[in-house]
């Protein structure tokens, strides 16, 4: 079925009205927008100037087309022209008789009347050979009569916008949810260290000193023998060390978790489709691709191996004490009246060192969580670019979301240190020997000198402890979906429920109906024209429309119900300035001219987004935002 629209007048003019001829139904449908008037006859002419015309009956003279007729373009535009006609059709003869208005050629403005090919008295009519169509009528208004023409035609070769071969969706679909990675494994704890042996062999005690033997006196004439010095006591000797402690192992770094994968498309098209038509004229219909899986979270680090503690060391032992000194006798001369000096005391032997101890190990590092998958795509359209939508119930085309990263594995904790053995005590140094006494003029004998205290050394050394080691880094959220996998020109025009819809990756065009909508702005340079309804916009991301790489432009915005939503955009609110300029202090929205809105999105003074919303910018106010 093709039509063929011819338009005639203005509203200025008083008088406006369409043609239509269906070949299919073969009639002509007369419909006045302004005016009425009382149709007489059609006339047709294949534009062919140098042809001879036609020639009127007698009895229909009243209906002719003879001299300048008035002829009429698409926009309105009249001006005068002689056409050479090459046939008429006659459907009613002038003037209204006793019908009146009600004479069934008589069209009031608001009117439509059909007529068929019969009714003008026609077998046949071809609009290609015939595409210059002339008015008679009278009764224009209550008395005008106009001769009035277009000369070409508005043709509609019929069937519908979608094609002959759409891709058809009538019924709710989703995709595959992507599948969780896996957590990474644990790493391993490190081994403990040693401890060192305690040494034990203790250190021995000298031996005492010997007494000196007191002086004598025998025989006759007598032999006299001075006393003689005691002995000196026998140094102790050193205690036996404390053996190290051996270093904790360290621990092995946990494994990173598995990445999630994307999630699949709820539908694919047909490549050989001529569109996709969204049909929901029998019911809700929700498409949404499949969420992205979790990444897995990473394995935490093995704690490190603590150190070994150090062994202890032995003591020292003690000085042997030295022997007395032998008496002087009471007989002969001073030599032998003199006591002998008493023996040194023995050093103290040196105490033993405790060993030192291990380090503690180091703790392994976690495992990085693994990333999320992306969102899947609603639909996966390919090559097949344009979209219908129609019906009255409600309809939402979204990508899935995009699967969360994992968390990175705690740090292993590093291995406490060992302590240090314990040092031996120092022997004590023997006790001098007392000198002899002397008798009549000789001198007592001398004390023998202590020995001295064997040394305690410190302490062996502490071990230190070992690092922890670092977390694993979160893994990185994958990216939501988005309604189709390339660009669309979506026209949901005839469409009269709720759309809730993303678009693709790239530059998409979309027509909105009047139910109202929540469109989620998507990368590319995207055109939004907006309906009767309340319409959202929704951006949640600066590199959505920032104004170099992409910038979205939205038609039709309604300041009295339509809302921009730009709260994803920021943690921190958005505060909206009107035309001032950007104060540098603060997240900001302001418009800078009728057209266009720039958006500061880190406080620093500079457009971040720039967004055009036609003509209306400058008449938004804060109510038009959710910030």
């Amino acid at each position: 079925m093709s039509t063929y629209t011819w338009t005639f007048g203005t509203e200025s003019a008083g008088l406006e009205f369409a043609v239509v001829y269906d070949t299919e139904a073969e009639t002509f449908t007369v419909s006045s927008l302004t005016g009425s008037f009382d149709l007489n006859a059609l006339w047709f002419s294949n534009g062919d100037a140098s042809s001879e015309g036609y020639t009127l009956v007698k009895s229909d003279n009243s209906l002719n087309m003879n001299g300048a007729n008035t002829v009429w373009d698409d926009e309105g535009n009249a001006t005068s022209e002689k056409i050479v006609w090459d046939d008429y059709a006659k459907l009613s003869g002038t003037g209204l008789g006793a019908a009146g208005e009600a004479k069934s050629s008589f069209i009031s403005a608001g009117e439509t009347a059909t007529f068929s090919l019969a009714d003008f008295g026609l077998d046949a009519f071809d609009p290609e050979t015939y595409g210059t169509l002339g008015v008679r009528a009278t009764s224009v208004n209550g008395g005008d009569s106009i001769k009035w023409v277009d000369k070409e035609a508005v043709v509609d070769e019929g069937g519908d916008p979608w094609g002959d071969n759409p891709f058809v969706v009538d019924a709710s679909a989703a995709g595959n949810d992507g599948v969780p990675g896996e957590d990474g494994a644990a790493g391993d704890a490190g081994t403990g260290g040693a401890d060192g042996a305690d040494a034990t062999l203790l250190g021995t005690d000298g031996p005492d000193g010997n007494d000196g033997t007191d002086a004598s006196s025998s025989g006759s004439p007598p032999v006299r023998v001075a006393a003689t010095a005691g002995t000196d006591g026998i140094d102790g000797s050193g205690g036996s060390d404390g053996a190290d402690g051996t270093s904790g192992g360290d621990g092995t770094s946990g494994d990173a978790g598995g990445d999630g994968t994307a999630g699949g498309a709820a539908l694919s098209v047909d490549q050989d489709a001529s569109a996709i038509l969204i049909d929901a004229t029998t019911g809700a219909i929700l498409i949404q691709g499949g969420a992205g899986g979790d990444g897995g979270d990473g394995g935490a680090g093995g704690n490190g191996g603590a150190g070994g503690d150090g062994g202890d060391g032995t003591d020292g032992g003690d000085g042997g004490d030295g022997g007395d000194g032998g008496d002087g006798i009471n007989s002969g001369g001073t030599v032998y009246q003199s006591g002998a000096a008493g023996g040194a005391g023995g050093d103290g032997g040196d105490g033993g060192t405790g060993g030192a101890a291990g380090d503690g190990g180091d703790g392994g590092d976690g495992g990085d969580g693994g990333a999320g998958g992306d969102g899947g795509v609603a639909i996966d359209n390919g090559t097949v670019t344009e979209v219908f939508i129609i019906g009255s119930h409600d309809v939402t085309i979204l990508g899935g979301m995009g699967g969360t990263g994992g968390t990175g594995g705690a740090a292993g904790t590093g291995g406490s240190a060992g302590t240090g053995g314990t040092s031996g005590e120092g022997g004590l140094g023997g006790t001098g020997g007392e000198g002899g006494t002397a008798v009549g003029s000789g001198t007592d004998g001398a004390d023998g000198s202590n020995g001295t205290d064997g040394s305690s050394p410190d302490d062996g050394a502490g071990g230190t402890a070992g690092n922890d080691g670092a977390a694993g880094a979160d893994g990185t959220d994958g990216a939501d979906g988005t309604g189709f996998s390339s660009s669309v020109q979506v026209d949901a025009t005839a469409f009269t429920g709720h759309l809730t819809i993303s678009g693709s990756s790239e530059a998409d065009t979309m027509l909105m109906g009047d139910g109202g909508s929540e469109i989620h702005a998507t990368l590319g340079s995207d055109t939004y024209t907006l309906g009767d309804g309340a319409d959202v916009v929704v951006y949640t991301a600066a590199a959505q429309s920032d104004g170099t790489l992409s910038t979205d432009t939205i038609n039709d915005f309604d300041i009295t119900e339509d809302t921009l939503d730009l709260s994803g955009l920021s943690d921190t609110p958005l505060t909206w300035i009107g035309g001032a300029a950007f104060s540098g202090d603060g997240n900001e929205v302001r418009y800078a001219d009728e057209n266009t809105l720039e958006i500061d999105l880190d406080g620093g003074g500079d457009s971040e987004m720039e967004i055009i919303v036609t003509g209306v910018a400058d008449d938004l106010a804060e109510g038009s935002f959710m910030l």
